[in-house]
């Protein structure tokens, strides 16, 4: 039942942040001191969390398109972004197609310094989209950053040629 321990490859307060989320605020799960009251004697894991943990361990990444997607998008804006980076991934393993995720996920792993890891992503967007403007920018970005200024020169480059009106391209094109 819902009062057993949480499984172990679940993490209880990131179960009752992604409750909270989507706003869940059941006391069972979100206030300990209710929780005390009651017959479980503390707080429990939200069902939905139960569930995912069951079929994470499983190796089931099913669930409704773009959840994992939105909950990375809210942790990502806190001082969580490894959480942000693990549910990026998770919406990755369902549909590794994902352009808004791979973009979103790239940005993130930017500002966590990890360039090299950002850059896969924006490479991954252009196999898929070769015209996308922002991939190309953002990917010069990365480059600039790794200190491989001609392969940020072209990323520049080709995202003028693909938008003319980008104006921050021609501006770190400069710069570069």
């Amino acid at each position: 039942g819902l009062e057993h321990v949480l499984p172990a490859a679940g993490d209880e307060a990131a179960a009752h942040e992604d409750a909270r989320a989507y706003g869940d605020d059941n006391p069972l799960w979100c206030d300990p001191d209710y929780a005390k009251t009651t017959r479980y004697g503390d707080v429990i894991a939200p069902p939905s969390f139960i569930l995912a943990c069951s079929r994470i361990v499983s190796g089931y990444v099913g669930g409704l398109p773009g959840v994992h997607a939105s909950l990375a998008r809210a942790y990502a804006s806190t001082d969580r972004p490894e959480r942000a980076r693990q549910l990026y991934l998770l919406e990755l393993r369902r549909n590794p197609g994902d352009v808004e995720t791979l973009l979103d996920l790239a940005g993130l792993l930017e500002r966590m310094g990890r360039r090299e890891e950002a850059g896969e992503k924006l490479r991954r967007v252009l196999e898929l989209e070769p015209a996308n403007s922002d991939a190309h920018f953002a990917l010069g970005l990365a480059l600039e950053a790794l200190g491989r200024y001609n392969d940020a020169l072209s990323s520049f480059e080709r995202t003028i040629t693909l938008n003319a009106e980008y104006s921050n391209a021609y501006f770190n094109k400069g710069v570069v």
